[in-house]
């Protein structure tokens, strides 16, 4: 148990951070009064889904994973829009879209740093790609 509790801790680090805040804050917005009718929904609904999703991928990676917090992200960002809640300036519009731009930008850099890697990997000592 404590060493999972150490790979969590370890994750929390950098940009792996930025996908917990954000669910912690689409979870904790509606319990502070800032959200009402659908948008408490879907921030329960998409925060929920960040964090266990964070959580999973934090202890057991996968590119499958990975790719289903992007989709979160993406609907996070959407939802005010597609549902159709919230004014350009209401707090449930803002905390909506920041969060689902966080989540998109942290897991698009981590998609970027595993191609980089991969790239490195392939490319041979005098740096030409080896095919």
């Amino acid at each position: 148990m404590q060493e999972k509790i150490t790979t969590l801790r370890a994750h929390m680090k950098g940009v792996g951070a930025v996908p917990f805040g954000a669910a912690l804050a689409l979870l904790l917005a509606p319990i502070f009064g800032l959200f009402y009718g659908a948008a408490v929904a879907t921030a329960i609904l998409f925060g929920g889904a960040a964090l266990l999703l964070w959580g999973k991928n934090a202890l057991s990676p996968d590119k499958l994973d990975s790719r289903l917090l992007l989709a979160v992200g993406v609907g996070t960002l959407l939802a005010p829009w597609v549902i159709g809640f919230g004014y350009m300036t209401s707090a449930s519009f803002a905390i909506h879209t920041l969060a689902g731009l966080a989540i998109i930008g942290a897991v698009g850099y981590e998609f970027l740093k595993a191609k980089q890697a991969a790239d490195k990997a392939d490319a041979g000592t005098d740096g030409a790609a080896t095919t």
